[in-house]
Order: structure tokens, then C-alpha cells, then sequence
């Protein structure tokens, strides 16, 4: 029984924070779009996803890597140290690339604070973790819609890399504590390398869309596809508090069978739901955003689809299988690279739309055949 009641209670702590984060989230970026108009919604869309990819380039695979090691006690010093300085390298490059100075510190800002939420998840220490993650979007929140209003799209950038840095402090003290020590590269180089491989597709995937709809359709098209996606990030909060929770309990031997049950049932519901209820929120809302309601109908669908890839990805990342992970995310992310080809110049954003939900189900089927064939073995 008191098994049971701290499974509740954690994730309780984890469904809290997840929740009031993304409202939060949600709140900023969907003020941003009723206070902007398309063409500025895209443009700060398409700067955020060159630098979260520059960022998931920095981090040497370590989010996951960090949430595992730590709950299994390896100190892990050297990644925190090569993925900072990799993350100022990636920021002076993404400054180059986009031409704008003001973006030189936010790779930087999203590998410290990625890096500082890993290494408490996987202590499981979830009470302070949901303090990080809340008061990270409340200052989002209030600095990024002031200096919007200030400095135009420079001030959304201002804003995010604020919110991202108090935090470091964590980091800092740990390699303080900790000697820079080379062993965990040398003891777990395979799964360190693999695991990076299969974070690199994933955010290429997660990236290569926006990269894509800005020269094929523009600016005020890719502002659409955005609000479309802040609210799949909506409906994808009970999905990624499962992911959390079982990550580290999975790596510790934990089984939660029961749980992905009831997790995959609700991700039914939540589809339909926001398959329903998007084009009326749309219409009360944000009626400038006009092919935005049919892009969440889309969109929501893959709610169903992703939460059983999860069911299946936290016991591959956490028995160190990053072969079936890369093999999952390779599926995916050639699967939304052919289908863009294909579909793009006839099908427009909507065609994409279904290219997405159509990865999404491959990406989940795929999963579970890799997780029955290996469970032969």
C-alpha cells in the first residue's frame, strides 16, 4: 500500500508540474500569438527550432544518458563539461547562421537547463523538479511578452534565454564536486554514442519540419503550423509525464504495466477530444489563424500513437537498448522526410499534417514489434 501511495504521490508532483509548465507555456506562446500576426509568430518559431537542434547537438546525447546514469550513481562530469562548451561553440554558430547576435547565449540556455532537469529526474527528486520547470515558464511568461513589446522578435529571445540560466547554478556546483573523470566514456562509450545518434534523428525530426515549411510555404504559413503545435504540446503533457516517470523507474527495475495501460486509454480520449474541440477554440480565439484548426485536428491524433512509442522507448533507453531506439527514430524521421517530399507541393501544410500522424503510427507499430521480437530473446 505505501508502495502505491508514493507511485501516486510522485506522479502527482510529476502531472503538476508537467500541467502548470505547459499552461504556462501555452499561456505565453498563445498571447504571443494574439499580441503578433503570422509572419512574426514563424519567424520566432524558425529561430527557437535552428537553436533547440544546435542545442540537441551540444548535449551529446546526455538527457537521457544523465536521466539513466544518475539513477544508476555514475558521475557524469565530463558530459556536463563537453556539452557546455560544445553549446557556446553551437550558439556563435546559430548567431552566424540566422545573423542575429542576440541568439548567441540561448543553445547555452537550453543545454544548462536541459542538462540540470535530466540530473534531477534521475535522482527522482520530483518536488523540486516541478519548482524548476514552473518558475522557468513563469519568468518565460513575463520577461518574454515584455520585451516582445519592447524589442519586437529580439525580445522573445531575451526573454527565453532569461528563463533558462538561473538554474545552471545546479551544474556549476556539480563540477565543482565532482573531478572531470573519464570513465563513464570509456565504461559506457556504446550506449553514450548510440543514445547520441538516436537524440540527433529525433531532434532532426523534431526541427527538419519548421527548417522545411519556411522556404517551401513562408513565414505566415509556419506561424499557423506553430500554434498548431503549442497545442499538441497541450495534449502530449500526460504522455511526457509517463515518459518521465518511467524512465528512471524503469532503469531502477520498476514495472509499471498496469500504468502504461491506463496512460495509453486516456491518450485515446485526449485524441478525440482535441479533434473536436480545436476547430471551436480556433474560431473563438485566434480567427487570423485560419488553416490552424485543421492542423491540431490532425495534429491530435498522434497523441494515441505517441504514448505507446512511449510505453516502449523508456524500457529500450533504460535497458541501454539504443539500437531499437535509433532503429524507432530512423522509421520516423525518414518516414516524415520521404512523406514531406512527396506530399508538399500538392498537399500543401495539411498534406504534412498527415505526414506527421502517418510517422507517428509507423514510429509506434515499429516499437512494438522491436519490443516482442526482443522479448523472445
Amino acid at each position: 500500500m505505501s508502495n502505491i501511495r508514493k507511485k501516486l504521490s510522485d506522479i502527482s508532483l510529476l502531472g503538476f508540474g508537467d500541467i502548470s509548465s505547459a499552461f504556462l507555456a501555452a499561456l505565453f506562446w498563445f498571447i504571443l500569438a494574439a499580441i503578433s500576426d503570422q509572419s512574426q509568430y514563424g519567424e520566432i518559431t524558425y529561430i527557437i527550432s535552428i537553436s533547440t537542434l544546435l542545442s540537441t547537438i551540444s548535449l551529446l546525447g546526455a538527457s537521457n544518458v544523465i536521466t539513466v546514469f544518475v539513477a544508476k550513481k555514475h558521475n557524469l562530469s565530463f558530459l556536463y563539461f563537453i556539452s557546455i562548451i560544445l553549446s557556446v561553440i553551437c550558439g556563435i554558430i546559430s548567431s552566424v547562421i540566422l545573423k542575429n547576435f542576440m541568439i548567441i547565449l540561448l543553445p547555452l540556455g537550453f543545454v544548462m537547463f536541459q542538462l540540470v532537469t535530466s540530473k534531477i529526474l534521475g535522482t527522482k527528486n520530483y518536488r523540486k523538479l516541478t519548482y524548476f520547470v514552473i518558475s522557468q515558464k513563469l519568468i518565460l511568461l513575463i520577461s518574454g511578452l515584455i520585451f516582445f513589446k519592447i524589442f519586437g522578435i529580439n525580445g522573445v529571445i531575451i526573454g527565453m534565454t532569461i528563463s533558462l540560466f538561473p538554474y545552471s547554478i545546479v551544474i556549476i556546483k556539480e563540477l565543482k564536486q565532482n573531478r572531470i573523470n573519464l570513465k563513464i566514456l570509456k565504461d559506457k562509450f556504446h550506449f553514450i554514442t548510440t543514445s547520441y545518434v538516436q537524440t540527433l534523428i529525433g531532434a532532426l525530426y523534431s526541427s527538419l519540419d519548421k527548417i522545411l515549411i519556411l522556404p517551401l510555404f513562408g513565414y505566415a504559413v509556419l506561424g499557423e503550423y506553430a500554434l498548431g503545435l503549442q497545442f499538441l504540446t497541450i495534449l502530449m503533457v500526460i504522455p511526457e509525464i509517463l515518459r518521465k516517470y518511467l524512465l528512471p523507474n524503469d532503469s531502477t527495475g520498476y514495472k509499471n504495466t498496469r500504468l502504461r495501460f491506463y496512460a495509453i486509454f486516456f491518450s485515446a480520449i485526449i485524441s478525440v477530444f482535441g479533434y473536436f474541440a480545436s476547430p471551436i477554440i480556433i474560431a473563438l480565439f485566434f480567427p487570423k489563424f485560419e488553416l490552424t484548426a485543421n492542423i491540431i485536428q490532425i495534429l491530435s491524433l498522434n497523441v494515441f500513437p505517441n504514448t505507446i512509442m512511449y510505453t516502449y522507448w523508456t524500457r529500450f533507453v533504460a535497458q541501454e537498448r539504443n539500437r531499437s531506439t535509433i532503429i524507432v527514430s530512423s522509421c520516423k524521421t525518414s518516414t516524415f522526410v520521404i512523406g514531406i517530399l512527396l506530399v508538399s507541393k500538392d498537399y500543401g501544410i495539411i498534406g504534412i499534417t498527415f505526414v506527421i500522424l502517418i510517422a507517428s503510427i509507423i514510429t509506434a507499430l515499429v516499437s512494438f514489434f522491436i519490443y516482442r521480437i526482443t522479448l523472445k530473446k
